[in-house]
């Protein structure tokens, strides 16, 4: 039988819970357009994945609870999705696309690692607590033009707004870049740690 099957993608869940997997390379010309919701999620022996150039999305729980140490969200991907890399007890740096248009929900939350992080400049939406819990996080880049949802909303349980970066106790610095005309309503409430705040000759607004 000389029958040929090209692989085009990762199935939901495909190899969820797996301990073995330590590495995940895909070849330079991979057909691989997409990977599923939890297809490597609770891979905690997984430090290290080269995500394909057609993918331009990671989809919720992609990765949620693996060993990452480190993730290069390459320029192809606009989209991060909810809980995508939440509990990567590991993860410890991202070089971050820089046309992600929204991150979702909890996206890099109880990544305690992680001392840094960058909001690109496309950056459109961004989900509720994305970065909750990472208590060794001191410095926020914020590059986003024009982020009109950066995540607040009230919860009805303590009858108050929770803001997008809150709970992030480490959290001393925010550098906003130089062509940011926007800050969202909220995005720093209740930050309480923060002590240095560098704003841009750009900026318009302020929610």
């Amino acid at each position: 039988n000389d029958t040929t099957f090209y692989v085009i993608g990762i199935a939901d869940n495909a190899f969820s819970g797996n301990r073995k997997i330590k590495k995940v390379m895909f070849d330079e010309e991979s057909d691989i357009q997409y990977i599923g919701e939890g297809a490597f999620a609770g891979c905690e022996n997984l430090t290290e994945i080269e995500l394909p150039s057609p993918i331009t999305e990671i989809k919720p729980y992609t990765f949620a609870w693996c060993g990452l140490e480190y993730i290069e969200i390459h320029n192809f991907i606009t989209k991060i999705g909810e809980r995508a890399f939440t509990n990567c007890a590991q993860l410890a740096k991202i070089d971050m696309s820089e046309n992600i248009e929204e991150i979702g929900n909890f996206a890099f939350a109880w990544c305690p690692q992680l001392k840094s992080f960058t909001i690109p400049e496309k950056t459109k939406r961004l989900g509720y607590e994305i970065l909750q819990a990472n208590r060794e996080l001191d410095t926020l880049y914020y590059n986003a033009i024009n982020c009109e949802d950066a995540g607040a909303y009230y919860d009805k349980r303590v009858e108050r707004t929770i803001g997008a970066f809150e709970g992030n106790v480490g959290l001393s610095e925010i550098v906003f870049g130089n062509r940011v005309e926007y800050i969202p309503e909220y995005l720093l409430y209740n930050c309480r740690g923060i002590d240095t705040i560098d704003f841009p000759r750009s900026i318009e607004r302020v929610g």
